[in-house]
């Protein structure tokens, strides 16, 4: 049995490359532009936001760029497409939703997957050109990765060290409020590590 498969046996949401994987009609999409996601938010059932599938875009022309598999979510295959124009009509029966305002309604499993699609999008985004001699890159078979044809560089989806703390005072927790957050949204504190700055804490 491939990992893949046992993998999604006890993980909702599986990340795996697959370069040779080609899209269904029934497989889901992440379809993203800017800030904002390609959803339907149920009225009629709490927390219920579903993604589109490939027989709901049909005709709909307006992404750009080749579909990027992202994985499995709750045994479906999950590709991701982006949508560089602001200004884009969805498909009928499908809304932009803006992601922030869906955090706290999204399942853990769609977090996840949602969360690694960004960062995939991100990366693939800014690696389209050899950042050693400038050529550009294209995606490497063998593994998640962009090389460069002429100069062999490769380049692979980037590592960010974060920590996440609770900071905590008899039965009060210390949250943040980012500016970019919506009204009456806090967090717990959280930041990212530069290079060669230590990780540990004292109580």
């Amino acid at each position: 049995m491939e990992i893949r498969y046992l993998l999604r046996q006890i993980m909702p949401f599986v990340h795996f490359h697959a370069p040779n994987a080609t899209p269904a009609a029934t497989d889901l999409c992440l379809v993203i532009q800017a800030d904002r996601l390609l959803a339907l938010v149920r009225t009629d059932v709490p927390d219920a936001i579903s993604f589109p599938d490939f027989v709901s875009l049909e005709g709909w022309a307006n992404v750009s760029g080749p579909s990027l598999h992202v994985g499995l979510i709750d045994g479906r295959p999950l590709w991701l497409y982006s949508v560089d124009k602001p200004e884009v009509t969805p498909p009928a029966g499908w809304q932009w939703q803006e992601t922030r305002a869906l955090l706290s309604a999204f399942s853990a499993t769609q977090s996840h997957a949602i969360s690694c699609a960004r960062q995939l999008l991100w990366w693939d985004r800014r690696h389209r050109f050899c950042g050693v001699c400038g050529t550009p890159t294209e995606p490497a078979i063998e593994e998640r990765a962009r090389r460069c044809p002429r100069c062999t560089a490769v380049f692979f989806p980037s590592v960010s060290p974060a920590v996440i703390m609770a900071v905590t005072r008899g039965n009060e927790i210390l949250l943040a409020h980012n500016r970019n957050f919506r009204p009456g949204m806090f967090s717990v504190l959280a930041g990212f590590l530069d290079p060669g700055e230590a990780h540990s804490a004292k109580g």
